[in-house]
């Protein structure tokens, strides 16, 4: 993924999470969450994977990217009650 990634142009990736399929041993789910060393390696990856050349898995469906919410932390006070 990471070789596929520079092809496109992108750089900066720290870190990459392929979700597995628990249903199907040895697949992934079709995504991942992709960790950039800085917020303007993350916007660039963004804009130049939002094209249509972009390719992952089947050859026929273009790569749809979107920026993950961080998970909450649950409020120490909520969490105390």
């Amino acid at each position: 993924i990471k070789r596929k990634l520079r092809d496109y142009g992108v750089d900066g990736v720290d870190n990459i999470t392929l979700v597995a399929d628990t249903q199907n041993e040895g697949l992934s789910r079709g995504f991942a969450f992709l960790e950039f060393s800085c917020h303007l390696d993350a916007m660039h990856a963004y804009k130049r994977l939002q094209k249509p050349d972009v390719i992952f898995g089947h050859p026929e469906r273009t790569a749809k990217v979107a920026f993950a919410e961080p998970i909450r932390e649950p409020d120490e006070e909520i969490m105390a009650q």
